[in-house]
């Protein structure tokens, strides 16, 4: 569908068997797909990709379950590659793990205890490179702090110093470029079991 009549399609539909499966949307008309969205045998959304602009890799990828987010997967800090993975319930974000360290392992774990705020996350991290999180890093970003600033409950000034505090998230998880099989951008071939659509389908980290 060429929504402004320019020549350039800025929304393509893939259809099989009657029904959508996929759908392959120009949000601001450049002639670039900024978004895919991918739909279940009910029609329901099953798995968004954004913001293909940047080197032709998403930036997020949510994953939904009859037609409810269930995770959410993002690269932060422009390097194309994954590197944070939210967790929902009900709608609600319950968890996040995070790669602060390049190496595509998680690094820091965040949980919600306050579910109408998500900036009140407590955060434990792995600074002992051992891939668990050291509980002795415990940090609850909205526990109470001294006149200087310090934590003085729920978690230790030095744990957050140390890392646990939020930052430029750093590397990866699934390269969001590919297919499943490691195969080209979406725009050269299509993505392993999506029968066509134009997308760039990849298995989480």
């Amino acid at each position: 569908m060429d929504a402004d009549r320019n020549g350039r399609p800025s929304i393509v539909r893939v259809m099989k068997g009657g029904r959508e499966i996929c759908r392959a949307v120009d949000l601001n008309r450049n002639g670039v797909v900024d978004t895919f969205v991918y739909f279940d045998e009910h029609g329901r959304e099953r798995r968004r990709e954004y913001g293909f602009e940047r080197a032709n890799r998403a930036n997020e990828i949510d994953i939904l379950e009859n037609g409810q987010l269930v995770r959410k997967e993002r690269e932060t800090n422009n390097d194309g590659k994954l590197d944070t993975w939210d967790y929902y319930e009900n709608g609600r974000l319950v968890r996040e793990e995070r790669d602060t360290a390049g190496d595509g392992m998680v690094h820091q774990w965040w949980t919600f205890p306050q579910p109408n705020n998500p900036s009140c996350g407590v955060v434990v991290s792995d600074l002992d490179g051992d891939g668990k999180p050291d509980q002795d890093t415990r940090v609850d970003m909205c526990a109470a702090k001294d006149v200087w600033g310090n934590i003085v409950d729920g978690g230790s000034p030095t744990a957050a110093d140390a890392g646990a505090r939020p930052a430029n998230v750093l590397k990866p998880g699934a390269d969001a470029g590919l297919g499943p099989d490691g195969g080209e951008r979406p725009e050269s071939k299509p993505a392993s079991g999506t029968e066509g659509a134009p997308g760039a389908e990849e298995n989480s980290p």
